[in-house]
């Protein structure tokens, strides 16, 4: 935190560019990942985590991708589950607004992000949509945890799925994923925001302001819904029922699995390999 600090604080001081070009955009974006996961990556290198695998961890967790080469998760630290939570969660924010600032020279983020008449600074534009997108996503997350924390009864455990599932990243804090969650009302919970994550975050300044035509006009989100249900409905065919499960758990395992899948978190309710 010192060394983010010392560096930090002194470059905000520097002057903003007027005008930024769309290689050095990609660069920043390049290195600001690459830093991230660089830094962080010594804080997951506790006692019987290898470096190799703690830079794995900082990289798949910053990038939102949830893969993980530790074979089991009993007697990590809770900082070692936290953090990685809260790499994916940042790193799914990054993505979402380098991804877009990078367009914002365009004037495609200026038109539809902000209010008035365009901004013509790209420094300008990019931080008004990172102030709004940064809004939308704490809202979703607190949301999250205050409902989950409803049924899951640590406060740790609750907000590292919460803060894995907002970001889409799939990072569950402990072995088994979905499937150590007691009761669905848990697993629907992390399913819904996993969901929430996934919409386009633009689609809820559209909800804010009242302009539901654009929002239920969207055909990214009309496509995300269609897609789910058509999953649903096709694994509800193959999944083969198995004795004992009630109806509600059965529906559990088609819905589960395709929101996970198509949002793309990747939390799964169940042995997939079985």
């Amino acid at each position: 935190v010192l060394v983010l600090l010392a560096a930090g604080v002194p470059a905000v001081r520097l002057p903003s560019p007027r005008e930024t070009q769309h290689n050095e955009a990609l660069i920043v974006v390049a290195v600001t990942f690459l830093l991230s996961a660089a830094l962080l990556s010594f804080s997951l290198a506790e006692p019987g985590v290898p470096y190799a695998d703690a830079l794995f961890e900082a990289v798949s967790g910053v990038t939102s991708t949830g893969l993980t080469t530790l074979p089991t998760l009993n007697g990590r630290s809770h900082t070692f589950i936290f953090l990685r939570a809260w790499l994916q969660w940042f790193g799914g924010l990054g993505i979402a607004v380098m991804s877009v600032a990078l367009l914002a020279s365009h004037r495609v983020a200026d038109r539809q992000l902000t209010e008035g008449p365009g901004v013509e600074d790209f420094t300008t534009t990019a931080r008004a949509y990172a102030r709004r997108l940064l809004a939308v996503y704490a809202v979703i997350t607190l949301a999250g945890l205050v409902l989950l924390r409803v049924f899951v009864p640590d406060t740790l455990t609750a907000a590292a799925y919460i803060l894995s599932s907002v970001s889409t990243g799939g990072f569950a804090p402990r072995d088994g994923s979905l499937a150590a969650l007691n009761g669905w009302e848990a697993r629907y919970s992390v399913m819904f925001f996993s969901f929430l994550g996934a919409v386009p975050l633009i689609l809820y300044f559209h909800a804010y302001r009242g302009e539901w035509r654009k929002v239920w006009g969207d055909l990214e989100l009309r496509g995300l819904l269609a897609a789910t249900a058509g999953t649903i409905l096709l694994l509800s065919l193959i999944m083969p029922r198995q004795a004992g499960l009630t109806s509600a758990q059965t529906l559990e395992q088609t819905v589960v699995p395709a929101v996970s899948a198509l949002t793309p978190t990747g939390f799964a309710p169940f042995d997939v390999d079985a």
